[in-house]
């Protein structure tokens, strides 16, 4: 249950967050169109979003990362155009026609894409409740119906919260707020893009480009973090701001507790927000602490290391489970990864950690592959294969009944480990 009240906050509330803030920022401008233009991007990006859910689940013609990949560049490119275009309306050549236009149809593409990219997650989760084929009416599925239901629940808050909120600062001020949280989320949708260039070749893995794809997988959250801080200050300014409100004196008595009342909502939905932004940081960190304590990953098999190489033989992984293997650099950092057999010719291999969880690690639960922090179950089908939470990918080749790795290739992902990744395995 834990686990999956985490996947659904971990999910949702970076782009939740960011849509709030969206929406207040797009009615500030009082300008209709545009707000059309934003509610038909809404209707649209949910549509879609059902539409790719439903084809995802019934049919294998969806493959997720070669959606995702576009949608976050389009995402990224075109708030960048719509932060432009809004930053300079009101001076002159932004009021023409074709920059009105412009501002329009990119307000109308963000939200879609926004929209799209986290509510087809959404939409999706349940169906990871139990593998195929197993009974649905079970109390382990009603456990995670609830726990996925009160991520939801508590991002939802937030959302409310910051939209009752934002809606009562000035326009300029709003407009910054929502470029800050419109910028960070960028960001990691960028790096995720990168991720996946690099993944097929398309970008040249350069040092300065591998660090940073390391520190922005190794420190995912800390980008929801940020935004989440965004609305903490946000929440703090305006509870200083209204904590004590001295209506003119010229008002007459109904309309200085008029002034009176609007202060006192606006505190309470400070104090609201809050509490839901503290909710989902406990979530991330003390929460999903507590949900891994228990969770134990096997131990690191013995290999061969011979001429650059580590050396497995077939025998050794060929029961279909998950076996796990390990490295150790110079610098004493274990490197693991794991070996799955998928069927009578094909064996899946990866680090065992991925772009969105880490290096946390994969455990075997009832025959399926999980991934310990956000308890996905993997398809098996799936392992070797960029996207989603599976095992981050790596070469390897089978022959003369053996299955072996560079130990160079491993030593290239040295530093997603390098935060204590041995402290997971067993001794």
């Amino acid at each position: 249950m834990l686990g999956y009240l985490i996947q659904s906050i971990q999910g949702s509330v970076a782009s939740v967050i960011v849509l709030s803030l969206f929406f207040v920022a797009v009615h500030k401008q009082d300008d209709e169109a545009l707000a059309r233009f934003f509610r038909l991007g809404l209707w649209l990006g949910g549509g879609a979003a059902v539409v790719l859910a439903l084809l995802k689940y019934l049919t294998v013609w969806i493959v997720t990362e070669r959606w995702d990949m576009p949608l976050l560049a389009v995402s990224a490119a075109v708030g960048v155009v719509f932060l432009l275009t809004l930053w300079l309306r009101g001076r002159g050549s932004s009021q023409r026609k074709p920059v009105a236009l412009l501002r329009c149809l990119s307000c109308l593409v963000l939200t879609m894409t926004l929209v799209v990219y986290f509510l087809r997650g959404v939409l999706l989760a349940p169906t990871g409740f139990t593998p195929p084929g197993m009974d649905i009416l079970t109390v382990d599925v009603l456990f995670k119906l609830v726990g996925w239901l009160a991520g939801l629940a508590v991002v939802a808050i937030a959302a409310i919260s910051l939209i009752k909120v934002s809606s009562k600062l000035e326009q300029r001020t709003q407009l910054v707020v929502f470029t800050l949280g419109l910028l960070i989320n960028m960001v990691i949708q960028i790096s995720t893009v990168a991720q996946y260039l690099v993944a097929r070749g398309v970008v040249r893995l350069s040092s300065w480009l591998f660090q940073i794809l390391v520190f922005t997988i190794n420190y995912r959250d800390f980008f929801t973090y940020a935004i989440l801080l965004v609305c903490l200050v946000l929440t703090v300014f305006l509870w200083i701001r209204n904590r004590r409100v001295v209506p003119d004196p010229a008002l007459n008595p109904a309309q200085k507790r008029k002034v009176r009342a609007l202060a006192r909502s606006v505190k309470r939905w400070s104090v609201l927000l809050l509490f839901a932004c503290v909710a989902v940081t406990l979530s991330l960190t003390v929460v999903r602490a507590y949900d891994e304590r228990g969770i134990e990953l096997s131990p690191v098999e013995d290999a061969q290391y011979v001429n650059g190489q580590v050396v497995i033989p077939l025998t050794q992984v060929e029961d279909g489970h998950l076996h796990r293997f390990a490295y150790y650099t110079e610098a004493g950092t274990e490197v693991r990864f794991i070996v799955i057999r998928k069927n009578e010719t094909v064996y899946g291999v990866g680090l065992d950690a991925c772009q969105i969880c880490g290096e946390t690690g994969y455990y075997e639960r009832e025959n399926e592959v999980v991934c310990r922090r956000c308890d996905v179950v993997m398809n098996k089908q799936t392992i070797g294969f960029t996207g989603g939470c599976n095992p981050i990918p790596i070469d390897f080749v089978v022959g003369n009944g053996q299955l072996t790795v560079e130990i160079a290739e491993l030593e290239s992902y040295e530093d997603i480990f390098g935060r204590g990744g041995g402290t997971h395995a067993a001794n």
